[in-house]
């Protein structure tokens, strides 16, 4: 499971991905159901190995659910090839505003997970976008794992009490406790 530096005031919008042409254009994977939103963006955060470095947008626009992103002081494919791999955040200020019941992704990790009753199930290390549902990576006593963000498994989700409130199916957390003991061989 992938771990990043969480930010508290920045999300992380978009992973650059590729390098467009000779003059050193970017092709960045927006992390956004909404990327038209953020043709008008000015800059973002770039977070190297090292550091966060403030860069500035001269050109964004979007082809095929990609970015194409110019930054000003990108001038050539070999220095936008150097940033492959790298991630962009934007401050929180500038995102869109949230439509009711939806919540940033990056504000998941650390919820706690409970059951109906409120015994602990683990803590939110983590999500997975696999196309078919969100999927929340969930960490209990040193063991991992996987609870699909479906209707019936996730009963609420409550980021101001750090809370995610499940109602487990039988089999979902044998793999988090070791206990295999209604597995059949």
């Amino acid at each position: 499971m992938n771990r990043h530096q969480d930010y508290e005031h920045l999300t992380w919008i978009g992973t650059i991905i590729g390098a467009h042409g000779l003059k050193g254009a970017l092709r960045v994977r927006p992390l956004t159901d909404t990327p038209e939103y953020y043709l008008n963006v000015d800059g973002f955060m770039l977070e190297t190995k090292d550091a966060l470095k403030s860069v500035e947008v001269e050109k964004i626009s979007l082809a095929s659910s990609q970015w194409r992103i110019q930054l000003s002081r990108i001038q050539n494919r070999n220095e936008a090839e150097a940033l492959i791999g790298l991630r962009l955040l934007l401050a929180d200020t500038k995102l869109k505003p949230l439509e009711k019941d939806e919540v940033f992704l990056h504000r998941l990790v650390g919820l706690r997970v409970e059951d109906r009753e409120g015994v602990n199930l683990g803590e939110v290390t983590g999500t997975l976008e696999t196309g078919a549902n969100l999927v929340y990576e969930v960490r209990l006593e040193g063991r991992e794992y996987l609870l699909p963000a479906s209707p019936g498994i996730v009963l609420d989700v409550d980021v101001e009490k750090g809370k995610l409130i499940i109602d487990p199916v039988p089999g979902l957390l044998d793999d988090a406790s070791g206990d295999q003991s209604d597995v059949a061989f």
